[in-house]
């Protein structure tokens, strides 16, 4: 059903460039991998737009590598969606993978800024370095 806007959609995001220089890994459950910025240009979205959602594959994918698997996982979005679903996943994959933490980037019924300010701390506290500056 999605493929019957797909075209309106590809024209409305045509001149979307990506960000050659981005630092943070992205996981793409349409190849299945982690995808290099270039490889993230409108053709890719339409592909994520038209493609059946695998999510549990590509979760499990993410985590049954020790090398790639993230310590946390942040959900960036208006609310935590996908929180059941994740710690189901997390869960099923065992206990050494049960024990990676997960945060919502914003959440129903709180200040934003409160959770984005959260995320910012769940963040610090699994090692990872921030610009203060950027989070304020």
């Amino acid at each position: 059903h999605m493929k019957k806007v797909s075209e309106a959609y590809l024209t409305a995001i045509e001149n979307i460039q990506h960000f050659p220089l981005a630092k943070a890994s992205f996981f793409s459950s349409v190849f299945g991998r982690f995808a290099e910025p270039s490889e993230l240009g409108p053709e890719y979205w339409i592909a994520n737009l038209t493609s059946p959602v695998l999510f549990s594959n590509a979760l499990g994918k993410i985590m049954s590598e020790d090398e790639t698997r993230p310590n946390l996982m942040v959900e960036i979005g208006s609310h935590s969606t996908l929180k059941g679903p994740i710690m189901d996943n997390l869960r099923s994959l065992g206990p050494t993978v049960s024990k990676n933490a997960y945060t919502p980037t914003i959440l129903r019924e709180v200040d934003a800024a409160k959770s984005v300010l959260d995320t910012a701390a769940a963040v610090y506290m699994r090692g990872a370095t921030l610009n203060m500056t950027e989070v304020n």
